[in-house]
């Protein structure tokens, strides 16, 4: 028995590969005229529509996924912001409690200095009069025979 050349029985497997995909694809093989040896592929109509409309089918799936994934991050960066704005609002007036107890433990300390150098002054005044007294009345008491 004769086995074909190799570079034809790879160009027929190469060949059978290609007709049995497009025939899986909706192309049939033909000839175009009576007599005539050169192969011509038919696809149908309707099976041009039906990929066309495949093809549409999934463009319109694939932006609808799109624009919900784009809406759904439009809604998390909507509400991440809207967090954000609360965070900051109650951190302001935690820093705004924080500021005015400052004020008053600063007002309150000034006044205990304030009054501890009043009574430091009273305790002093207070210190000299009874100095006062003491010496008037050591000098009345030298003074009474």
């Amino acid at each position: 028995a004769k086995f074909p050349p190799k570079s034809r029985r790879y160009r027929t497997v190469y060949e059978d590969a290609v007709e049995s995909g497009l025939g899986l694809a909706g192309f049939e093989k033909t000839k175009t005229g009576h007599d005539d040896k050169e192969v011509a592929y038919i696809v149908r109509q309707n099976w041009c529509l039906k990929c066309i409309f495949i093809t549409f089918v999934l463009f319109a799936l694939g932006i609808g996924l799109v624009f919900s994934t784009t809406l759904r991050v439009e809604v998390f960066r909507r509400d991440a912001i809207q967090q954000e704005v609360k965070h900051r609002v109650s951190e302001h007036g935690a820093q705004v409690k924080l500021l005015s107890v400052r004020v008053e433990l600063k007002e309150a300390l000034e006044h205990e200095v304030n009054q501890h150098h009043r009574l430091e002054e009273y305790k002093s005044l207070l210190a000299r009069y009874l100095g006062d007294l003491e010496t008037s009345m050591k000098s009345d008491l030298k003074h009474m025979p």
